[in-house]
């Protein structure tokens, strides 16, 4: 299925491809000519958002911010099937991180700039210029909907198969404008979506165990600021967001590290203000880091039975991590000698974060076959643990495949085995009513992954939800 996917778009129609891309001309094997977009040009226009008198909007219309900033003065087409009927370009960008405002300036500003893609993709330019905005940030690597869960090059749309780029497309033919942020796009190995593409060598391209040697991807450079400075990137890219959706308040999916990412500059760098409605699948992860980094101490104390010791502290280790960065007057501790630090305690978001969240619609999906150690930090964000309220948002969804009633039992796998269902009943969740598995269960989640956008059923509720949770 792979390789049928492959060849559909390599023989798009370059003519097509055109159409509704002011980018210059496509070479006919899908690369490009000096003509078109990639020009690098410091100049790039950094005015606020105008549209015209009907609202209609260029994707060379988009602009930089004093955080994201581009390389070209138009994007890349994306060369997908469909550029006949949709709106499609690639840009490349350099992020900056958005300035704590808690206080830790000093921290965020260690951290260096990073290179990502930034798939924009709409029905048409009247849709670009007036519709609901979606910013999407994949989890893994963070690979992009289209990309890592599509398989795909960025920006494509060929139905069938892994289903991300399918629920892309879904998003954008209900109106709305999608913004998928890459981190990571390989040009090697067997699963390559940047092989041969003019913007290759942009993004991320480590992979494998060499990946996590270098740091790669969105924890790149952090420079030992861990979460607190990932968040700050993601928070600068909600800003680019806002600022090119004519600051109308944004729509937000994040799935499994991206929902961490994301969820940290909702509580930590106050994008609330921002965003209306936002949907976590396989998330909200990174909790509390000294837990991550299977340490006790600090307000909440012991960890508790149900917090993962598994893949946690490899992950903390890599974001959370002084000594990689070989910093002499580090801020945050590294976490690999699984020590208590106040810096650990720094890094979090549950504790003491702002989740009072009143304008925000917010929702929740987990896939029944999701074996991730995302669950535990679920629990953590949003029953109140530690005495904190959890997220409280505007209204609240969760929606999940594990349990059909309190009665039964599920498995979230090693160390844990089976569980009571009573961990899904919605009594967990602030701003959910009544107080059973019954009030969160979807059956169509059932056989769902911890990857839900992959697949056709989580495609299909996490569109329904957005209709939901982000109405236009």
């Amino acid at each position: 299925m792979e390789e049928l996917r492959s060849a559909k778009w390599i023989f798009a129609a370059s003519s097509a491809a055109l159409v509704g891309c002011s980018s210059g001309s496509v070479a006919m094997d899908g690369g490009s000519t000096a003509s078109e977009a990639g020009q690098a040009d410091a100049s790039v226009d950094a005015s606020p958002v105008v549209a015209d008198a009907a609202g209609s909007r260029a994707l060379s219309g988009l602009v930089s911010t004093g955080e994201v900033v581009f390389a070209d003065k138009e994007p890349f087409p994306c060369n997908s099937p469909d550029a006949a009927t949709h709106l499609c370009g690639v840009f490349r960008a350099t992020v900056k991180p958005a300035t704590d405002p808690q206080g830790g300036p000093s921290v965020v500003s260690s951290i260096g700039e990073l290179k990502v893609l930034i798939v924009v993709r709409a029905k048409d330019e009247l849709t670009l210029g007036t519709s609901r905005w979606v910013m999407l940030d994949a989890g893994g690597f963070g690979g992009s909907y289209g990309a890592q869960f599509g398989g795909v090059p960025p920006g494509h749309y060929v139905s069938g198969g892994k289903y991300g780029d399918d629920f892309v497309r879904m998003l954008n033919d209900d109106g709305y404008v999608t913004a998928d942020v890459i981190y990571h796009c390989p040009t090697t190995g067997t699963s390559a979506p940047c092989a041969g593409q003019p913007y290759a060598g942009w993004a991320d391209n480590a992979t494998g165990t060499q990946a996590n040697k270098a740091q790669a991807a969105w924890y790149k450079n952090t420079q030992g600021t861990g979460y607190l400075g990932i968040a700050a990137r993601s928070a600068a890219l909600l800003n680019w967001g806002y600022e090119n959706a004519g600051k109308r308040p944004l729509c937000a999916h994040a799935q499994s590290s991206g929902s961490g990412r994301v969820a940290g500059a909702m509580t930590r760098y106050g994008r609330e203000a921002i965003v209306s409605g936002i949907i976590f699948s396989g998330g909200p992860v990174f909790a509390y880091v000294p837990w991550m980094c299977q340490t006790d101490g600090g307000p909440w104390g012991t960890r508790p039975e149900f917090y993962s010791q598994s893949q946690d502290g490899e992950l903390a280790a890599l974001t959370h991590d002084c000594a990689r960065s070989k910093q002499s007057n580090c801020e945050v501790r590294d976490c690999r000698d699984k020590k208590y630090s106040s810096g650990m305690l720094n890094d979090s978001f549950a504790q003491g974060a702002d989740l009072q969240w009143p304008n925000v619609n917010v929702g929740i999906v987990y896939g029944g076959a999701d074996d991730s150690a995302a669950w535990q930090h679920l629990k953590v964000w949003l029953p109140g643990y530690g005495g904190q309220p959890g997220i409280v948002g505007k209204t609240l969804v969760v929606k999940q495949g594990f349990c059909p009633n309190d009665q039964t039992t599920w498995a979230p796998g090693d160390p844990f085995g089976k569980r009571s269902c009573a961990d899904w009943s919605s009594a967990n969740f602030s701003g959910i009513q009544n107080g059973t598995a019954a009030d969160t269960y979807e059956p169509r989640l059932g056989q769902v992954p911890h990857e839900v956008p992959e697949t056709a059923e989580g495609a299909a509720v996490l569109r329904e939800l957005t209709k939901t949770v982000c109405p236009m």
